[in-house]
């Protein structure tokens, strides 16, 4: 992947908390070697069933992180 800039891979990668820049999880995780998923998709019943089955816990994390940061913001959830 090649960065533009130092300002373009801080937004991509990551935002500010109290002026530090921390990266996202997501920018953390997408470098690690992740073999179990070979296994996870052999074990599927068709490679589109693996990704509806991903998808759906991308959208469940989606929602978890969106539920926790209004809780912490104090707002209704």
């Amino acid at each position: 992947m090649q960065y533009n800039n130092v300002d373009w891979f801080k937004s991509k990668h990551g935002h500010e908390v109290g002026g530090f820049w921390v990266p996202r999880v997501t920018a953390i995780t997408e470098i690690i070697n992740k073999p179990a998923l070979l296994k996870y998709y052999a074990q599927q019943e068709s490679f589109e069933a693996a990704q509806a089955l991903l998808r759906n816990s991308a959208n469940w994390g989606t929602k978890t992180h969106a539920a926790i940061e209004q809780l912490l913001k104090g707002e209704e959830i």
